[in-house]
């Protein structure tokens, strides 16, 4: 497997619902967020988050220069972004190589340019090691997500759970969101389900580790969000409240999620 480099996705708004406001909270959380190379299209590269940087570290070279790599099979394109920059691309399929890039031109930083190489090529890229990336196909990047994912808080007791399938080579979501009464302490009842809310998520775009997604709110505006694999068992999604998610922005909240077997 030759050194070639490569990257090219979070959450229904948390619900938090206190005992005897059941139904405001119900109403807030309807108008709020629960070798070969490649180049990038004319439209904004997608970045995903670097959710491996508590692993490998982030990529520290953010300085912009000027790239001049002209469209070619994503092998050679690839050969020459490496020997500008420090990054290193790893393409383990060799189908991979002969892909058609265009190539970057114009003034960017390492990880632009290669979003910019990889754009409209249908492969995306992952930090696999420091300074190391690694080239997939976008729907091998999908199929890591597919499962429910479930995460269960006693208090206030609220259930959020995901669900992410395949519908030929397209990936849809749904997120289910259920609230409970929480019964008196020592009363030895069961809690009471007062609220239970499917919806379904729309612009749902896996690229690498991360899926982004956009959740449609009632008053006509959309919560965005983002999921990163933690581990193969472990989903950690960011809401990133009504703006779109960016590297760059912080995010409003977040939390682990568990696959359900």
């Amino acid at each position: 497997m030759k050194l070639l480099e490569k990257k090219t996705f979070a959450n229904a708004e948390r619900v938090t619902v206190l005992l005897g406001v059941t139904l405001c909270a119900m109403g807030a959380l309807l108008t709020s967020a629960p070798g070969a190379a490649f180049a990038e299209a004319p439209q904004a590269a997608r970045l995903a988050p670097r959710v491996l940087e508590p692993i490998y570290g982030a990529f520290e070279d953010q300085q912009t220069r000027r790239f001049d790599i002209p469209p070619g099979p994503l092998e050679t394109v690839l050969a020459t972004f490496q020997k500008l920059t420090d990054l290193q691309v790893l393409v383990p399929d060799e189908k991979l190589r002969a892909i058609p890039s265009p190539g970057v031109s114009g003034v960017y930083t390492v990880e632009s340019a290669l979003a910019q190489i990889l754009a409209s090529t249908g492969v995306t890229y992952r930090f696999s090691g420091p300074k190391i990336v690694t080239l997939e196909l976008e729907g091998v990047a999908a199929k890591r997500f597919v499962g429910a994912w479930k995460r269960i808080n006693p208090d206030p007791p609220t259930d959020n759970a995901y669900v992410f399938m395949l519908e030929g080579d397209q990936l849809k979501g749904t997120v289910r969101t259920a609230m409970y009464l929480k019964p008196a302490p020592g009363s030895g009842a069961e809690r009471k389900l007062v609220w239970d809310n499917y919806s379904p998520l729309a612009n749902l775009t896996a690229e690498g580790e991360t899926l982004t997604w956009k959740l449609p709110l009632a008053n006509g505006q959309a919560a965005h969000s983002r999921a990163s694999l933690v581990s193969e068992d472990e989903l950690l999604v960011e809401n990133c409240g009504k703006q779109p998610c960016s590297p760059g922005r912080p995010v409003e909240s977040k939390e682990i999620l568990k696959r359900q077997k």
